[in-house]
Formats: structure tokens, sequence, C-alpha cells
């Protein structure tokens, strides 16, 4: 059960709200804190993704544009021997 509050001034009934005001402000700013540092790092994990995805995709527009170069292996005949 909650404790009974007693004032017996103004200026008690006044530092009492000012320091809940401080309370609850710490307790947000602490919110605020948490939440800010999600986002940053949220942000920072999208920046890396897309700047991978961009590498990637730059890396296999280069690979799809070599020229390409056909070599003929011929089967079934041997080498040559050497002799050493």
């Amino acid at each position: 059960m909650a404790e009974e509050l007693q004032f017996h001034s103004l200026d008690e009934i006044r530092a009492y709200i000012k320091t809940d005001l401080e309370r609850k402000l710490a307790l947000e700013q602490r919110k605020i804190a948490v939440w800010r540092l999600a986002k940053q790092s949220i942000w920072l994990l999208l920046l890396v993704a897309a700047y991978l995805q961009f590498f990637l995709i730059d890396i296999m527009y280069e690979t799809i544009t070599l020229p390409t170069l056909e070599v003929s292996v011929p089967v079934g005949t041997s080498l040559p021997k050497t002799r050493t």
C-alpha cells in the first residue's frame, strides 16, 4: 500500500513536486538514451548492409561483364612425354 504523504506548508508541496518532476525527467532521459542508441545501431546496420549490397552487386556486375575466353582441351590424347 502506498504511503500517505503529509505536507505542512506550500514550500514542502513545491519541493515534492520539483523532486517528482526531476525523477520523471531522469527516467524519460534514460528511456530516450536507450531509444537513441537503438536507433543509431539500426541506422549503422542498415548503412553497412546497403554498402555490402552495393559492393556485392558491383562485383557481380564486373564478373558478368568480363570478356570470355574459350579454351579447348583435347580429350583422349596423351601429352608427349618429356625427358628430364
